[in-house]
């Protein structure tokens, strides 16, 4: 899709504008450029990725489920989800590491990471919680991390 639909500025565009052949569609012009362009698709890249490092749904915030677990090392920062939460995280040496997130709002989350089975070190404000259940208010800060004897 990116090679042959998405322009530089990430317009998509109608058709195969930069001739790579992707698209073969006997008698119509598929495969040929167009002056036509769409603006709001080119931004689901972007967001597909955010998707894949955290997405929240109700009161349950997932974190890493769509990383690809051949991705040995990655990191985000700064992805805003539902209450104006803002989240980062980590994954080294193909698991997740650590995340933090910054409450946006008076909310409940209820925290899940790609490994179910692994135990974890939730912090609010500095202060340990033994639920991955938590209740934030605006400007809380929630450090999720891997237990020491898992690592």
């Amino acid at each position: 899709y990116c090679m042959a639909f998405r322009s530089r500025n990430t317009f998509t565009v109608n058709g195969d504008s930069f001739r790579h052949g992707l698209i073969r569609v006997s008698d119509t012009n598929a495969g040929e450029g167009a002056d036509a362009f769409t603006l709001e698709s080119g931004f689901f890249v972007p967001e597909a990725v955010a998707e894949m490092f955290v997405h929240r749904s109700n009161d349950d915030l997932w974190i890493g489920f769509g990383i690809p677990e051949n991705w040995k090392e990655c990191t985000c920062r700064g992805i805003t989800v539902e209450g104006a939460h803002q989240v980062a995280a980590c994954f080294e040496n193909y698991h997740f590491s650590r995340a933090e997130l910054y409450a946006g709002s008076e909310d409940k989350l209820v925290i899940h990471v790609r490994e179910k089975e692994t135990k974890l070190n939730i912090r609010l404000n500095g202060k340990h919680i033994e639920s991955t259940e938590v209740k934030v208010k605006k400007g809380d800060v929630v450090t999720v991390s891997v237990k020491e004897t898992e690592r």
